[in-house]
């Protein structure tokens, strides 16, 4: 029986707490009437002559009106019941919100990543088409520099570009044509570099003319050597 009472007891109790009708309703009254919480909790007792309970029940509430009457204990059920009934939608608006923020959030993330994606390819598809354009004069450029009476001393060049050594033995007329064209460039020491250009050409010279160029390498290296010599 008494495990019974206490069980209901609990089960009340539980209810009552659980329930945002009651804390709502409780803070509601709390705010509405805090000067006399604040004077039956907080308030020093020195500042009193009569028991606190009877201050409330004599100073605070002695002339009472309706309009205190309403705002002490009308106002906390209207606003309990406003607060329960308005809060949740409230929230779920709120919620729609943020949910519709993010979503456009995601969406634009989408599109920037999609226009990044796009420009990239773009470029990329850019980039392979001037490239095509560059080999291909490269290529007409090379067919051209076949036919040139200086073609064969391209080793030369190879041999002083990969010994870093300066081109004393040969005729400066070829230097100046093989800068004209921009197939090679000399430094202020007076050493070769190959351009880009020159980058091309010694790919296309070394599969179509190994044994040649193996020759002028040989030539050039004894050229130089009986240039310093003298």
């Amino acid at each position: 029986m008494i495990k019974d009472t206490l069980d209901s007891l609990g089960k009340w109790w539980n209810e009552r707490t659980s329930s945002p009708l009651y804390a709502t309703f409780a803070v509601t009254v709390i705010l509405a009437n805090w000067d006399i919480f604040y004077t039956l909790f907080w308030e020093s007792e020195t500042k009193f002559t009569t028991p606190r309970v009877e201050y409330v029940r004599y100073v605070l509430l002695a002339d009472i009106n309706f309009w205190e009457l309403l705002h002490r204990f009308c106002l906390p059920v209207l606003s309990t019941y406003l607060i329960i009934k308005f809060l949740p939608r409230l929230s779920d608006w709120a919620f729609d919100v943020s949910q519709d923020f993010y979503y456009e959030r995601l969406q634009k993330s989408d599109e920037r990543k999609t226009k990044y994606l796009n420009k990239t390819a773009k470029e990329a598809v850019e980039q392979e088409k001037a490239v095509e354009v560059i080999e291909e004069v490269y290529s007409n450029g090379f067919k051209e520099f076949e036919k040139s009476k200086y073609f064969g001393d391209f080793g030369h060049f190879v041999y002083a570009a990969l010994e870093r050594k300066r081109l004393s033995w040969l005729d400066v007329e070829i230097v100046i044509y093989y800068r004209i064209q921009e197939i090679v460039k000399v430094d202020k020491a007076g050493l070769v570099d190959f351009t880009e250009k020159g980058n091309y050409f010694l790919k296309e010279y070394s599969n179509k003319y190994a044994d040649m160029l193996g020759n002028t390498l040989k030539k050039a290296e004894f050229m130089y050597r009986k240039s310093i010599e003298f």
